[in-house]
């Protein structure tokens, strides 16, 4: 009887969690931070780039800049469809995700998410809650794995990366309202 008492506790906590994380990550999001890190020091192709509202801080290798989002420039910089502003949304119990970057190139993901789980960390003033996932972004002929996806509740910020062979991609999103 314990057993099945505890497996059915367990059953709706992470429904709970579920439904928690879902209701964490819908709404606007703008990827506001992006940093490309190769794994082998002293390789070329190091890349920062920052969304400053009216400017886009940019640094490839040691060439360091800054440019107007208003500049024709801007969408020719390499990686710069990398900052982008994240809409989602529920439909029939399934997230969809619809990116725009700064150059208006708009893509549409399903995202799929399992493994949900929250933790919380206690400090002497302050009380914060990660939610955490494994997520693949599904979309037109394409899936991506995002790599340690955390929601971090208390600040509205998420944080997540992804690698290849030779890079580590960091990402770095606000809570934004642009719909």
């Amino acid at each position: 009887m314990m057993i099945l008492l505890q497996s059915a506790c367990s059953k709706i906590d992470k429904e709970n969690d579920r439904d928690e994380f879902i209701s964490s990550l819908k709404g606007g999001w703008k990827l506001s931070l992006f940093t490309k890190t190769p794994f082998q020091t002293g390789y070329p192709g190091g890349m920062y780039i920052q969304d400053c509202y009216d400017s886009v801080f940019y640094v490839l290798d040691d060439d360091t800049t800054y440019i107007s989002m208003n500049d024709p420039k801007l969408c020719t910089l390499p990686g710069i469809e990398n900052l982008q502003r994240w809409s989602i949304t529920e439909k029939k119990n399934d997230l969809q995700l619809e990116t725009k970057d700064l150059c208006g190139v708009t893509i549409n993901y399903e995202i799929d998410f399992n493994n949900v789980s929250i933790s919380t960390n206690t400090g002497w003033l302050y009380m914060d809650r990660d939610l955490k996932a494994d997520i693949n972004l599904i979309g037109s002929g394409i899936t991506l794995t995002l790599d340690e996806f955390v929601i971090h509740d208390d600040m509205n910020f998420i944080l997540y990366y992804r690698s290849d062979s030779q890079f580590k991609y960091s990402y770095y999103l606000d809570r934004y309202n642009y719909r």
